[in-house]
């Protein structure tokens, strides 16, 4: 899958994602590694790269305070 640097606490977080939301067909797991591989940088990356300056004043988001696009810019592999 292109994954060059999984440590075994990634494995096991992978793994129980996989169980909890039922990520369990071949289709299915093929689709969620394609779509994390692809925002992640292939597991390189956990955290948006940019600042989330931009989300700040973004009703549409939820982000009505100073700075809240700051705290609640994307974190993870999606």
């Amino acid at each position: 899958m292109g994954w060059t640097k999984m440590t075994p606490t990634q494995l096991t977080d992978l793994n129980r994602a996989l169980n909890t939301y039922q990520i369990n067909t071949p289709a299915r797991i093929a689709q969620f590694m394609a779509q994390t591989s692809t925002e992640s940088g292939k597991g390189m990356y956990t955290q948006e790269l940019a600042s989330g300056a931009a989300y700040n004043g973004r009703k549409d988001l939820g982000n009505v305070h100073a700075g809240d696009g700051q705290y609640f810019k994307g974190g993870g592999y999606i």
